[in-house]
């Protein structure tokens, strides 16, 4: 940051200088890739005052001009950020025109350019403005770097070595210049020490140092020790198929010294595979094999079985019309030894069917078969069953009808008796006012039954007659117009109304 700063503060007081110095004293560089001299795709050109683009001390003349924006043609040399500093807008557009920032009046702006390609930068207003990139992608007229005058140490003087300082350019920040601060010094002999001790697998180093720098300044070898032989080791071991491989090695490096072949091992016999064993019919095979390898090394025949007896096995059930059989066969071959007839079993009678249920009146009867054959095998009879009777309510007896009771058969529902309910009667219930009395109209109290809710007695309840209240005068008389009382039943709200005489000087109101 610091030198970014510094250099943005050079430049701009470069600019500065350019703008009061007369123009003859601008060397004017043509220079293809900074000069448009072709019309811009979209952009109308016209002739006005020249435009100057300032780059690292040097002046490029733009000869066309669009009004007060001036376009400079550009191609960078090398990929990276670039920035441009100037007191106008700046925006940056590609060579078919199209503008790849916004025009922007900040005082400085940076952009990701790619090296070769042709961009054109435009600038507003008739102004000078400096060009120029971070990370030493400085862009500067060729071999045109001004210097700023002061050196700084690069690199010190060593042994082999000068000194080297440098001076930068004092717009872009480039190497403009390199000199010699001081000769190199030589170097300082020391001791000859051992560095490497020989070994039987490299050699010695006797080596003589710099005092110095440590640099080795002169060197001498020791030859090699000779080889310690070891124990012979099997690299390979050998087998029935393929020979082996045996060596010798150093014993302190591991350098083979000797190989020596090991001669093909005997075959291992394994143990007498069955290929088809022997039955009762055919003879087997047996082989046996190395366990290595697996070469076939012998092979022999497996002699003929007997027959051997197996299980007897049912051929046929027997039941109780037909007889059975059984064979007894070999149990490798399957072949048939011997046979034997199963006698008849006898029948196996199930449990008693019923085939007529009896009734109350009737006979029924049942039978037994065999399980295997259904043969009947016996029959007996059911006998009659007889009515069953049970005492039922046919209907209810009300408080004014009779009920009955049936005795009826439970299987055939038969009625077998029957027997007469008498009837209830009525059973008084709670009186309750049907209709209360008035002031002029008399009440009803009626008793229901319980059981039916039949009307069972009525009475009449004598009205109550009216009870009024005193008499209220409403308005008074006078002797030009009469008066009104009134007086109201307390019991049903019924009013009377009176008129009061007018007065006469001699009346008395009672």
């Amino acid at each position: 940051m610091k030198h970014r700063f510094t250099r943005l503060c050079c430049l701009s007081l470069f600019v500065i200088l350019l703008l009061f110095l007369p123009s003859s004293a601008m060397a004017i560089v043509e220079r293809e890739y900074l000069v448009v001299d072709e019309q811009l795709s979209g952009v109308k050109w016209d002739n006005k005052a020249n435009a100057m683009l300032v780059v690292t001390g040097k002046s490029y003349s733009k000869k066309e001009v669009v009004s007060s924006k001036h376009y400079f043609k550009f191609c960078p040399e090398k990929t990276g950020e670039y920035f441009l500093t100037s007191n106008m807008n700046i925006a940056i557009f590609d060579i078919n025109g199209n503008q790849l920032s916004d025009w922007t009046a900040k005082k400085t702006f940076e952009i990701d350019l790619v090296a070769n390609q042709i961009y054109y930068i435009g600038i507003a207003g008739p102004a000078n403005y400096a060009f120029y990139s971070y990370d030493n992608f400085a862009i500067c007229a060729e071999g045109s770097h001004p210097q700023s005058g002061i050196f700084e140490d690069v690199s010190m003087a060593t042994c082999d070595a000068p000194g080297i300082q440098r001076s930068l350019c004092q717009f872009c920040g480039a190497v403009a210049a390199t000199r010699e601060s001081a000769p190199a010094k030589g170097h300082t002999p020391g001791e000859w020490k051992l560095e490497q001790d020989p070994s039987c697998a490299q050699e010695g180093l006797h080596a003589q140092r710099c005092t110095t720098c440590g640099d080795i300044i002169a060197s001498q070898t020791i030859e090699k020790l000779p080889h310690t032989p070891g124990e012979a080791q099997t690299t390979q071991p050998a087998t029935c198929l393929k020979e082996g491989t045996s060596s010798i090695g150093c014993a302190q490096c591991g350098e083979v010294l000797s190989t020596e072949a090991l001669p093909l091992s005997p075959h291992t016999p394994g143990q007498m595979n069955v290929l088809s064993p022997a039955t009762c019919t055919e003879k087997g095979l047996a082989e046996q094999r190395c366990t290595f390898c697996n070469i076939l090394m012998n092979s022999e025949e497996l002699p003929m079985l007997t027959h051997t007896s197996g299980q007897w096995e049912l051929q046929e059930f027997a039941t109780c019309q037909h007889e059975g059989k059984q064979i007894l066969r070999c149990k490798y071959c399957r072949l048939e030894m011997d046979s034997e007839v199963l006698p008849k079993k006898d029948h196996l009678g199930s449990s008693m069917q019923i085939i007529s249920d009896p009734t109350c009146t009737e006979e029924g009867y049942a039978i037994q078969r065999c399980i295997e054959c259904n043969m009947q095998l016996h029959q007996e009879s059911l006998p009659a069953l007889g009515h069953d009777g049970i005492w039922q309510i046919s209907y209810n007896a009300t408080c004014t009808n009779e009920g009955q009771n049936e005795k009826i058969c439970s299987r055939c529902l038969i009625i077998l008796e029957t027997d007469p309910i008498p009837a209830l009667g009525h059973k008084p219930g709670v009186k309750d006012i049907k209709i209360f009395s008035t002031c002029d109209q008399s009440g009803v109290i009626e008793q229901l039954c319980e059981t039916c809710h039949h009307l069972v007695s009525r009475e009449i309840i004598d009205a109550l007659g009216h009870k009024y209240t005193e008499w209220k005068v409403i308005r008074e008389a006078t002797k030009d117009q009469e008066g009104e009382r009134q007086r109201h039943c307390i019991q049903c709200g019924d009013t009377i109304m009176e008129t009061i005489e007018k007065i006469s000087n001699f009346q008395v109101i009672p």
